[in-house]
């Protein structure tokens, strides 16, 4: 019983590592720094996050709507647009930050409570979660900004 308890001091099962409250604390730590450094400390960060996809949006509706009168589905630009651009835009995104959030991280992964799961998916839950809250805000605002009526069936 002795030397099991040695040979497993300091060290805790992979579960309790991948599910326990130092996962959760580092991830958390991390996503919060990426908030900070990827948006800034103001609003204006976030408000970047949004403009960015609205003014491509806006781009396209108004370069198509001049050269045809309807879209290839259904009868507005900006939703046929953002359907098709946001998820192009937020997998782009989302590839790249994920991409380099190893070296990104690098200077913190020195620490032993830190691991390189902990930086891939703090990286990958804050952007996931910025880009849906992202599409829904857009989407939203071009439901209402052209008065569209809308069936949204989600299961189908």
């Amino acid at each position: 019983m002795e030397s099991t308890s040695k040979q497993h001091a300091g060290k805790s099962p992979w579960y309790e590592r991948l599910f326990g409250v130092t996962f959760l604390r580092s991830v958390f730590a991390l996503m919060l720094r990426e908030m900070a450094t990827t948006f800034g400390r103001s609003p204006g960060g976030y408000v970047w996050a949004i403009a960015e996809p609205v003014a491509a949006v806006a781009m396209l509706s108004i370069i198509f709507s001049i050269a045809f009168r309807n879209p290839p589905l259904g009868v507005n630009f900006a939703l046929f647009y953002a359907t098709g651009v946001l998820p192009f835009l937020m997998y782009a995104d989302l590839s790249m930050k994920v991409g380099q959030s190893i070296r990104y991280s690098r200077p913190l992964l020195s620490y032993a409570s830190v691991t390189f799961i902990d930086a891939i998916l703090g990286r990958l839950i804050l952007n996931t979660l910025t880009a849906i809250v992202v599409f829904m805000i857009v989407i939203t605002g071009i439901i209402l900004a052209f008065g569209l009526r809308v069936d949204i069936d989600v299961l189908r």
